[in-house]
């Protein structure tokens, strides 16, 4: 296992656009854009990390759906009728957000410790 590679993508000069390999689905998983600099006493790696513009248009219309149920109940709740219809939507879509937030926020930790690593490696092995 000292071959497996931690990533795939391009790398263009001193740009890159790289993805974690992972062995499981996560539609969220993010993509690692960035580039490295020099500044005089070593280089600097700047990244960008999103999650691909087909999962966040999902998340977004499913949040946007259960976020509008949620409101629309919650009228018809302080209206006086059927005031509890509101809990599911609005657990839905906090449930959602947390799933979402929670399943991106993990990968890009875990892709930030492996590009933290791979430089550090390098920086050891070029001085």
């Amino acid at each position: 296992m000292g071959n497996h590679k931690p990533y795939q993508g391009e790398v263009t000069g001193h740009r890159f656009n790289l993805s974690r390999i992972i062995d499981y689905r996560n539609n969220l998983l993010p993509r690692v854009q960035g580039e490295v600099r020099t500044n005089g006493h070593g280089s600097i790696l700047e990244a960008t990390l999103t999650a691909r513009p087909v999962a966040l248009v999902f998340t977004s219309l499913w949040l946007s759906a259960f976020l509008v149920s949620a409101l629309a109940a919650l009228a018809t709740a302080l209206h006086g009728r059927s005031q509890w219809t509101f809990l599911f939507p609005a657990g839905m879509f906090v449930f959602g957000y947390c799933l979402t937030q929670g399943s991106f926020w993990y990968e890009a930790s875990r892709a930030k410790r492996l590009l933290q690593a791979v430089a550090a490696s390098d920086s050891g092995t070029s001085g």
